[in-house]
This record gives C-alpha cells, sequence and structure tokens, in this order.
C-alpha cells in the first residue's frame, strides 16, 4: 500500500502543470460562454446563457486524460522501467484512471460552481429555471467519467499514440452513426437520443438543461424541454455500464501488454480491422451510393488500410473490404430509405 500511495502521489506531481491547463481552460469556457448579454439601441438589455460548454468542456477533458494518462506507455523506451517497477501492471493502470478521473471531477465542479456564480444574479431578471442545474452537474460528471474509462479502452489497444487517438475518436462517433442507421432503417423515431453513446449524449444534456433554464425567459412552456424519461434512463445506465465494463477490460489488456509490439502498427482485432469495414459500410448505408462519387469512399477506405498497414501492401481482406464499399457506394441506392420502405416502417416524409 506504502508503494502504490508514492507512486499516486509522484504521478500526482508529475501531472500538475497539466491540470492547472485543463483547469484553467474549464474556468476560461464557463466565464465566457455561460452568460452574455448587451444593450441594444433602445437601451433594452439582452441576456443569453449557454450550458453546452459544461458537456463539450467534459468531452474534451475526457479524451485528453484518457490519452495523456496512458501515453508514455505507447513509448517502448520507458516500458522497461515503468514495467520493472515493483507495482502490479493492473495497480498502475488503476491509479492513472484515478488520478486522470480526479483532475476531471475537480475541473468539472469548480468550472460549474463558477457558471452557477455567474447565472445566479440573472435568476430573477431574467425568470431562470435553476431546479435543472444540479442534477445536470452529477449527470454529466457521471457519464463522462464513464466515456472517460471507455476511451480509454480504444487508446489501450493501440500500439501507438496515433492510433490509440484515432480509435478512441471512432469508438466515439460509430454508435451514433448506427444508431442513426437503427432508427432511420426501423422507423423507431422516439427511440432516446440518449442511445446514440455517451459523447452525444454528454451535448444532449447539457442542451437540455439549458432549454430548461430559459423556458420560462423565451416563453417556450415544455415545447423544447422534456425531462428525462424511462428510456432515457435506461440508455444512459446502458452506455454507462458499457464504458466501464470497456474500462475493465481496458485494465486486462494493460495487464498482458505485449511490450514488443509497443510502437509498432496495431493488429488487435478490436482496432482497425473491425473499425474501418464498419465505419465505411455504415456511411455507405447512411447516406447512400452515388455513382461516380462512390470512388471517394473507396479511396478513403484504401488510405484507412494504408494507415493501418502502415504501407501499401495491403492484405486480401482489406481489398475485399475496399471493393466492397467502392461497390456499394456507386450504387445510386439510399439503402436504409429503401429498407425502410420494404419493411413498411418508412416515416422519412411523415
Amino acid at each position: 500500500m506504502d508503494l502504490v500511495k508514492r507512486y499516486s502521489i509522484y504521478h500526482f506531481k508529475k501531472t500538475l502543470i497539466r491540470f492547472a491547463v485543463i483547469l484553467l481552460y474549464c474556468l476560461v469556457v464557463v466565464n465566457f460562454g455561460v452568460h452574455n448579454s448587451y444593450d441594444s439601441w433602445d437601451g433594452t438589455t439582452y441576456h443569453y446563457f449557454s450550458l453546452s460548454c459544461y458537456g463539450v468542456s467534459m468531452l474534451l477533458m475526457c479524451f485528453v486524460a484518457a490519452v495523456m494518462e496512458f501515453s508514455e506507455f505507447k513509448n517502448r523506451r520507458n516500458l522497461d522501467s515503468w514495467f520493472s517497477f515493483p507495482l502490479d501492471r493492473w495497480k498502475i493502470a488503476l491509479i492513472h484512471f484515478v488520478n486522470g478521473a480526479v483532475e476531471i471531477i475537480v475541473a468539472h465542479t469548480l468550472s460549474f460552481i463558477l457558471g452557477y456564480c455567474k447565472i445566479l444574479p440573472f435568476v430573477k431578471e431574467c425568470d431562470l429555471d435553476m431546479k435543472g442545474m444540479l442534477p445536470m452537474f452529477f449527470l454529466i460528471l457521471i457519464m463522462g467519467l464513464c466515456y472517460y474509462g471507455l476511451l480509454i479502452f480504444p487508446f489501450i489497444i493501440a500500439n501507438n499514440v496515433f492510433d490509440g487517438i484515432f480509435f478512441a475518436v471512432l469508438y466515439s462517433i460509430i454508435p451514433t452513426i448506427l444508431i442513426s442507421i437503427i432508427v432511420e432503417a426501423f422507423g423507431i423515431r422516439r427511440l432516446s437520443e440518449y442511445s446514440s453513446g455517451l459523447a452525444y449524449s454528454l451535448i444532449d444534456e447539457a442542451g437540455r438543461c439549458e432549454d430548461n433554464l430559459t423556458r420560462k425567459m423565451y416563453d417556450w412552456g415544455d415545447n423544447r424541454y422534456e425531462a428525462l424519461k424511462g428510456g432515457d434512463i435506461a440508455s444512459i445506465v446502458i452506455w454507462c455500464i458499457i464504458g466501464a465494463a470497456l474500462f475493465v477490460a481496458a485494465v486486462y489488456m494493460f495487464n498482458n501488454l505485449k511490450t514488443e509490439k509497443v510502437g509498432g502498427p496495431s493488429d488487435s482485432i478490436f482496432g482497425y480491422r473491425t473499425l474501418i469495414p464498419i465505419l465505411m459500410i455504415s456511411l455507405v448505408l447512411l447516406w447512400g451510393g452515388t455513382f461516380g462519387f462512390g470512388i471517394i469512399y473507396g479511396i478513403a477506405t484504401f488510405l484507412l488500410y494504408v494507415v493501418l498497414r502502415r504501407g501499401v501492401k495491403l492484405k486480401i481482406p482489406d481489398i475485399i473490404i475496399i471493393a466492397v464499399v467502392t461497390i456499394l457506394a456507386n450504387i445510386p441506392v439510399n439503402y436504409v430509405y429503401e429498407f425502410s420502405e420494404l419493411i413498411g416502417t418508412n416515416t422519412w416524409d411523415v
């Protein structure tokens, strides 16, 4: 335990400058984003409030923390010293995770307090509804920490920093693309917007609270604001479980990391080999094909595989995926629309 404590303190001190930068960024974002006002020509003062900065700053903090906390383990020169350290690998992973989580919690809390203090003087003047602020604070914090855990998984399975960042981006956007396909294909218009992944949900929650804050001010009534429903809560819980599960998987992968692969091309089945086909085929299905223009999809897929293979020597599965994407993208068909027409769930014109 003494060794864990010593390493934790050492690592925390080593990241103090980064923490200061993150904290400064969050406070600056809140200062410039939460409330703005201006006086019109007739002397009337107009106020604008925005809470989207909380969701955006949480996204950025989680991404930066996941990358910075584990990037040092993507440098082969550091591994001998790190892994010869008399501390279990999984404990090292937990220390780095907790360190990033503490920075996120502190920065989010202080930025929220500052933002709350900036809004408070205008509650009566602008007839603001503040009851959603505290639930939003906790909800964004919980989802953010789960998103942070989710991001660590794609970064750990990568063998270098560049691939880790790219994997993390794909793990953030692919759920939204897949959910969009399901919604359009099966006409599930009432599917919770929180179903589209933790990254999307963080922004959506900030927007929902923003609508609640200003609905009396703009006399929106309940037109734009809706309280969380059962489906919303279920979606959030499911995604948080997924984020926690991926973090546990990341710790397991870290504990069994093959140091000889560090710094080389990423070859995990959960990396490029799976993500490239899912991403490119999903985009073609969602946006439809266009004759001639579909060549761009094929070129983009080819370039992604070049990045994966670190060269143009592609393997047969790569060539097959490139061919499939190119062919589908050149057929002038809106695949999701036609599928919804076929099964009678088309709501596109409703």
